[in-house]
């Protein structure tokens, strides 16, 4: 069962990947899943776009490291989660840290309305999507067009892959430790 769950959400990753305006980015919609394991169980994973892991060298000893999720909703309405943090060694020879970006340790939650009036997905509130491919599959190419946090992705590309996570939106956009 499994198998065939996984093999139907590929086809359906990529057949619409050359499809016009909005229909390219309904691919991406969050989404609920339940996957039958048999006896098992059912297992419940949650679908949205992610992007981690995104190094920007500030300078040899310091990079930042920057992690999103883009939460598309069927409404036209998204939820960005997004937060920079720091390897950080005292010199090239030194083992890397770890040290906390301005948001500490909660994501910055960025809410508004997207739209895709021709191959581009529009955002109100600093950033724009692009059609890209990563792995093989369609994906989605994120640049920053004015400071979330800090300044150093401005103008930078993030992919972002159609990905899961056994945690619903709600966990990650409004997380009661974070306010």
């Amino acid at each position: 069962m499994k198998k065939v769950i996984l093999l139907a959400l590929s086809l359906f990753a990529v057949a619409p990947a050359f499809a016009g305006g909005e229909a390219y980015y309904q691919q991406f919609m969050y989404a609920k899943e339940e996957i039958d394991d048999g006896d098992e169980g059912i297992t419940v994973v949650y679908h949205n776009l992610m992007s981690f892991l995104n190094e920007i060298e500030i300078n040899p000893n310091r990079i930042m490291v920057v992690n999103m999720s883009l939460f598309l909703l069927p409404d036209s309405q998204y939820a960005l989660t997004y937060q920079e943090d720091f390897k950080v060694r005292a010199n090239a020879d030194a083992p890397w840290g770890f040290e906390p970006g301005p948001t500490g340790f909660c994501p910055k939650v960025i809410r508004g309305a997207w739209s895709a009036p021709d191959q581009q997905l529009v955002t109100n509130e600093g950033f724009h999507a692009d059609r890209a491919v990563f792995n093989g599959h369609p994906a989605v190419k994120i640049v920053f067009d004015r400071p979330l946090v800090s300044a150093e992705p401005v103008g930078r590309e993030f992919i972002a892959d159609y990905g899961f996570s056994m945690s619903p939106m709600e966990m990650a956009t409004n997380r009661p430790f974070c306010r």
